[in-house]
């Protein structure tokens, strides 16, 4: 799992950490100068970051990992990415994740098999798939393993950010080459 220079970092959620007058308790969040931190976890998070939904990206490619981060950053606060399928269930546990944007194929633990694993312990998730797979044999199984949303590498540059809003507000969304 890589943690991102800008992501959350755990840090002790007490006030008595920061300078005095400069954290006011403010629901869940104590208000620090340029960062918030969250109570129940203890993650700490840019104030412009707050307000954006988070998502865990997974794949074993570090390039498409990279450039699928630049595609989703300006909607969304990229807390953690993943190599394989373990990596990613221990960074939805910690991170708790808005949306969770996974490929198919990933060595170790593969992304359907994670994603069985992680609707058992969270049915609440939303899950993403971006694979280059564009068989209706592996659509099928992405969806009956719990995923909302069925996207085709090819066409992320037009289809992912539609398709993570369509999942974010409980709507599915499959990539267009495998709509009937």
């Amino acid at each position: 799992m890589t943690l991102l220079p800008y992501t959350p970092v755990v840090l002790p959620c007490e006030p008595s950490n920061f300078p005095s007058g400069f954290c006011i308790p403010f629901r869940a969040y104590w208000r620090c100068n340029a960062y918030i931190l969250d109570e129940p976890s203890g993650q700490a998070f840019a104030r412009e970051d707050v307000n954006r939904p988070s998502i865990i990206l997974a794949d074993d490619d570090n390039a498409l990992l990279e450039s699928v981060q630049k595609l989703v950053e300006s909607e969304f606060r990229v807390v953690a990415r993943a190599n394989d399928g373990q990596q990613l269930l221990d960074a939805v546990r910690e991170f708790v994740p808005d949306v969770i944007l996974t490929d198919i194929s990933m060595g170790g633990l593969s992304g359907i098999r994670a994603t069985r694993q992680l609707k058992a312990e969270q049915p609440d998730r939303r899950v993403v798939f971006l694979t280059v797979h564009e068989e209706p044999v592996f659509l099928a199984e992405a969806m009956k393993a719990g995923a909302l949303g069925y996207v085709v590498k090819r066409l992320a540059g037009s289809e992912l950010l539609p398709a993570l809003r369509e999942v974010l507000q409980g709507r599915p969304f499959i990539s267009s080459s495998l709509r009937s």
